[in-house]
């Protein structure tokens, strides 16, 4: 008969739940793996139900330079055509003469890299934003660095895509 010591069953422990823990992650793994893309139609739905988790509502930028939102344009079919980015100083107002970069990418897949969005100055602060996609589902980030006056300043936003 063997003999049970405060050794070995810690060992067992561990390997136990270690065991655990990589069946978890595998199971994990294989749902996310064969999970489904969103269909754009069904993407423009859940931003507009609000089922789309996001930060994209007056976030400010990194030195507090400057506030920005992320707003979907869609058609009057209801899919996404755009989106459009608002930007304002602290104070509320839009800035004279801006000028914004975005990038998109996947934090938790850093290889992931998203297309490289048009962006087009509208006035007003307001900016249409082209070709803006999320190819895969998982946690994406978008940056954006806004120039003006001499006044450069970043920001992401934060978008959870099913």
């Amino acid at each position: 008969m063997r003999r049970l010591t405060l050794g070995s069953t810690i060992m067992t422990c561990w390997r136990l739940r270690s065991l655990v823990l990589a069946g978890a992650l595998g199971m994990a793994s294989a749902a996310w793996l064969t999970a489904k893309r969103a269909e754009p139609a069904a993407f423009a739905e859940m931003i507009r139900s609000g089922k789309l988790v996001a930060l994209v509502n007056n976030v400010p930028s990194h030195n507090r330079h400057y506030r920005a939102s992320l707003r979907p344009e869609l058609t009057a079919a209801g899919h996404l055509a755009a989106w459009r980015v608002l930007v304002e100083t602290p104070d509320g107002n839009a800035p004279a003469r801006p000028t914004l970069v975005m990038h998109s990418w996947m934090p938790e897949a850093p290889s992931v890299k998203g297309d490289q969005p048009k962006v087009f100055y509208l006035g007003a602060g307001t900016f249409r934003v082209d070709e803006l996609r999320f190819s895969r589902p998982g946690w994406w980030n978008v940056g954006v660095t806004i120039s003006d006056a001499g006044v450069t300043d970043s920001l992401a936003f934060n978008l959870i895509v099913p």
